[in-house]
């Protein structure tokens, strides 16, 4: 009698385990916007100091899903952030635009689609990250950020960009934001 209770309970561990695994999978990534596709590098995961709406702040990994201009479009170097997943730590996150700000202005720093980084003195190239104006809480631990659904208008930054020709550091500069 002692074989079944170990079979249901190899049953109820293996459940659990795609259970969670198809809760993360199913949150993340969102949709891409026509004329968009899956980024190369997506996601990528970001260490990240982030604030609380109390107490101090807390330190984890985001991991950011992007999209992309699809190649016949004119202005490639454009980040769409699809979905944010907060590491563990920090349930109580709130998503701003400040932090989708930071978050944008990391995996622009990071450049994982390696998009041009024209040498600095020479010019600058413009990047840009767009999001959504309304994202959807879900979960805690990890915590998703996923577009609400129905007609939203999207936010955003610009980027100055240039490469140091001596270190290849990549120097990012602010040069605005907005909403549609």
């Amino acid at each position: 009698m002692l074989r079944p209770k170990v079979y249901q309970l190899a049953l109820i561990v293996m459940i659990g385990f795609f259970g969670i695994q198809s809760y993360g999978y199913a949150q993340c990534p969102g949709a891409c916007p026509p004329d968009h596709q899956v980024g190369a590098g997506s996601p990528v995961i970001i260490p990240m100091l982030l604030p609380q709406p109390s107490g101090p702040p807390c330190a984890t990994t985001v991991k950011v899903y992007y999209c992309v201009p699809k190649p016949y479009l004119a202005h490639q170097e454009q980040y769409h952030i699809t979905c944010v997943e907060i590491g563990p730590g920090c349930p109580n996150t709130q998503l701003s635009g400040q932090i989708m700000s930071a978050i944008g202005r990391a995996l622009v720093t990071n450049n994982p689609e390696g998009f041009p980084c024209p040498p600095c003195g020479s010019g600058n190239a413009q990047y840009s990250v767009k999001w959504y104006s309304c994202e959807k809480k879900i979960g805690t631990n990890p915590t998703y950020f996923v577009p609400c659904p129905g007609e939203q208008g999207i936010c955003g930054d610009s980027y100055a960009v240039c490469c140091d020709p001596q270190t290849g550091a990549m120097n990012v500069i602010p040069i605005g934001s907005g909403s549609s």
